[in-house]
This record gives C-alpha cells, sequence and structure tokens, in this order.
C-alpha cells in the first residue's frame, strides 16, 4: 500500500512538474506574443510613415515637373524679350536715320 501511495505520489510530482514546464512555457510565449505586438505597432507606424513619405515623394516628383515646364516658360519669354529688346533697338536706329534723312533733306 505504501509503495501505491509512494507510486501515485511521484507520478503526481512528474505531472506537476509537467504542468510547471508548460505554464512556463506559456508564460514564455505570453512575453514573446507581447514583444511581438509591440514589434508589430513599431512597424505599422514605420508603414504609414513610410506611405507619407511616397506620397511626399509623389508630390516632389510632380513639383519637378512643373518646375520644367516653368523653366521652358521662362526661356521662352525671355528668348521674346531679348528679340523685343533687339527690335527696339533697331527701331530707335532707324528713327535716328530718320531724323538724319530729315535735317539733310531740309
Amino acid at each position: 500500500k505504501i509503495d501505491e501511495l509512494e507510486d501515485l505520489l511521484a507520478s503526481k510530482q512528474e505531472m506537476t512538474d509537467e504542468l510547471q514546464n508548460q505554464i512556463n512555457k506559456l508564460q514564455d510565449q505570453t512575453e514573446e506574443i507581447h514583444v511581438l505586438r509591440i514589434d508589430n505597432k513599431m512597424l505599422n507606424s514605420e508603414n504609414e510613415k513610410l506611405k507619407e513619405m511616397a506620397h511626399y515623394a509623389e508630390e516632389v516628383h510632380v513639383l519637378r515637373d512643373d518646375n520644367k515646364q516653368l523653366d521652358k516658360m521662362l526661356k521662352n519669354e525671355t528668348e521674346k524679350l531679348k528679340k523685343m529688346e533687339n527690335y527696339t533697338e533697331e527701331v530707335h536706329e532707324l528713327r535716328d536715320d530718320n531724323m538724319q534723312l530729315d535735317k539733310m533733306l531740309k
């Protein structure tokens, strides 16, 4: 009878040890899940930042294209102004010539 009780006690101790091992594993897994959740939150936050940066990159690209168009327009307008300045100079020269001719004719 004592042997049976000792066997039962030993069996109970084995089961208790096994249960304690499983409890320890569950606690470790719970801690790991907690860490993974924190990591996940951080990754989600980083992902949002990256999405925002991608949006800004698109805007920068559009602005650069707009800038190129404005540069072309500015160059064209500058060329037109230079031509107009040349024409203005020619007109002044022609007026001067005209005045000289007028004086000569009088």
